[in-house]
C-alpha cells in the first residue's frame, strides 16, 4: 500500500524544545541523532541553579596561655632548646625577658643562670636594636663573654720571639709550656691538653712548671703579688675587663700568649693591641 512507504516525519524544534532535555530522552524520541553535524538538532535546556549545602567553619581555637616557669641553665643548653622544652614555639620572648641576664648575644648563656618566662612578659615588645656597627672579635672565658674592640688578626700564628729575662725558674718554664701549645684550637671551658680556653691555658702551662693555679681568670688575676706594667717580666699574668673576664701570659718584648675566642687559636699577639690590662701579677 502506498501509505506504507512514506517518509517518517522529522520532529520539529518546536517538539524538541518541549523535550525533557536529558540526553537520553533526546536520544529516544529521535530529536537528537547522535554523530549528526546538524546545528539543529543540538539539545536545548534551559539554564539551572545549583544550590550547594551550606559548610559551617568552626571559629578558630583559643590560644593557650602557657603558665609562668622559672629554669636553672645546665650544660649543652641553648635557648630554642630550653623554650621547647616548655612549650614555647620561639626562643625570642625567652631572650626578650632574660635579657638583663644572658647579655647582648643569645648565642651564650652560662650555666647556672636563672631564666624566667611568665605570660605578661611574653607579650613585651622586644627592646629596640642599636644601629649596626663594625663587627668586632670576642674574648672569652668560662665566666662571661665580652665584646672587644680589636683589629682584625690573621689566623696564622706568628712564630713565637725570643723571650726577655723571667721572674723565676718557675715562670720561665711556664712561658715554654704556653708557646708550645701555639696554633692549639680555643675551645671554651677546656684546659687541655690539645684545646684551650684563656684561663685553661693559664693554669696548663703554670701546672705543668709544678705551680698550681685557679681555674678562672677572675680567680688567677688575685694570685700572687701585684706589678706595674713598667715591671712585667716574662711568666707574669695580664687580666683584662671589669669584672676581669680574659687572661693570658707575659712573655716579653711587650708580648702576651694567650687564646683568644671561638673559631681562633692559641697565640702570641701585641700587649698595646689588647684592651687596658685590669690586672697585671706575679705567681712566681
Amino acid at each position: 500500500m502506498p501509505g506504507r512507504h512514506r517518509k517518517p516525519t522529522a520532529p520539529s524544534r518546536t517538539a524538541q524544545r518541549a523535550a525533557t532535555g536529558s540526553f537520553a530522552a533526546l536520544v529516544a524520541t529521535g530529536a537528537f541523532v547522535p554523530g549528526a553535524a546538524q546545528a539543529d538538532q543540538l539539545p536545548f535546556t534551559e539554564a539551572q541553579t545549583i544550590e550547594l549545602p551550606r559548610v559551617e567553619v568552626a571559629p578558630p581555637a583559643e590560644p593557650v596561655e602557657l603558665p609562668a616557669f622559672t629554669v636553672e641553665v645546665q650544660p649543652g643548653d641553648y635557648l630554642f632548646a630550653i623554650a621547647q622544652r616548655n612549650g614555647l614555639t620561639s626562643w625570642e620572648p625567652l631572650y626578650e625577658e632574660n635579657r638583663e641576664i644572658i647579655g647582648d648575644d643569645p648565642d651564650h648563656i652560662e650555666v647556672g643562670q636563672v631564666l624566667t618566662s611568665t605570660p605578661a612578659g611574653r607579650h613585651r615588645a622586644p627592646a629596640p636594636v642599636p644601629p649596626p656597627t663594625e663587627p668586632t672579635p670576642e674574648v672569652q672565658d668560662n665566666d662571661v663573654v665580652v665584646q672587644e674592640s680589636l683589629p682584625p688578626v690573621p689566623p696564622a700564628a706568628a712564630p713565637a720571639p725570643e723571650p726577655a729575662p723571667f721572674a723565676g725558674v718557675g715562670a720561665a718554664r711556664a712561658v715554654e709550656i704556653a708557646l708550645a701549645q701555639i696554633g692549639d684550637p680555643y675551645v671554651w671551658a677546656a684546659t687541655g691538653p690539645n684545646s684551650f680556653d684563656c684561663s685553661g691555658l693559664v693554669q696548663f702551662a703554670f701546672g705543668g712548671a709544678g705551680i698550681a693555679l685557679p681555674r678562672v681568670s677572675s680567680a688567677q688575676a688575685q694570685a700572687g703579688v701585684p706589678v706595674s706594667r713598667a715591671n712585667l717580666q716574662p711568666g707574669d699574668l695580664v687580666a683584662f675587663y671589669s669584672p676581669v673576664s680574659h687572661i693570658g701570659i707575659y712573655i716579653g718584648n711587650g708580648q702576651i700568649v694567650h687564646a683568644p675566642t671561638s673559631g681562633d687559636v692559641v697565640k702570641v699577639v701585641d700587649l698595646d693591641s689588647m684592651p687596658t690590662p685590669t690586672a697585671m701579677r706575679r705567681v712566681a
